[in-house]
């Protein structure tokens, strides 16, 4: 069913776009979620993408820190946003391509841009690199990436990063 569909509507799978696979969704997949249509389609596409919630929270030793020390701490650590879930294609495991869950999304990327609000960068895919993507202190690898973001409910950005 699903790549029937996606012939028909001429989606190509070699670069995908979030427009395109959001129109498939809105057209012919409307009973599934926009996530997990995301996550399908991906799975069958020959570039390497990483499928990437957004959301601002804390890290997983933030919060241990909070549950623990909320009687004893003045000042609560700081939700930032970073990436809940990663979903990544056989395409991104077989290149290497790989992010992080609970990794810090980086101030400079569209994906912080569009969770701000500018709506003038929502779908707009820009060149940004994997080394800006920081955790624990360490950078992930030197890689040119394409990254496309929108916003997906309350507080909640969907980006889609494929390698270049």
């Amino acid at each position: 069913m699903l790549l029937p569909t996606l012939d028909r509507l001429s989606v190509d799978l070699s670069n995908p776009t979030l427009v395109a696979l959001r129109a498939v969704q809105n057209e012919a997949l409307g009973f599934a979620s926009l996530h997990s249509t995301l996550i399908a389609v991906l799975r069958h596409a020959p570039a390497p993408a990483v499928l990437v919630e957004a959301r601002l929270s804390l890290n997983k030793s933030e919060k241990q820190e909070l549950r623990h020390a909320a009687s004893f701490s003045t000042q609560d650590p700081t939700p930032k946003l970073r990436a809940i879930t990663t979903s990544h294609n056989p395409a991104a495991v077989r290149h290497k391509l790989f992010i992080h869950q609970w990794i810090r999304v980086p101030e400079r990327s569209v994906v912080h841009r569009v969770h701000a609000g500018d709506p003038g960068c929502e779908f707009v895919a820009e060149d940004e690199n994997l080394s800006w993507w920081e955790s624990e202190g360490k950078s992930l690898r030197d890689c040119k990436v394409k990254v496309e973001a929108m916003a997906a409910g309350p507080g909640r950005v969907l980006a889609l990063i494929t390698k270049t």
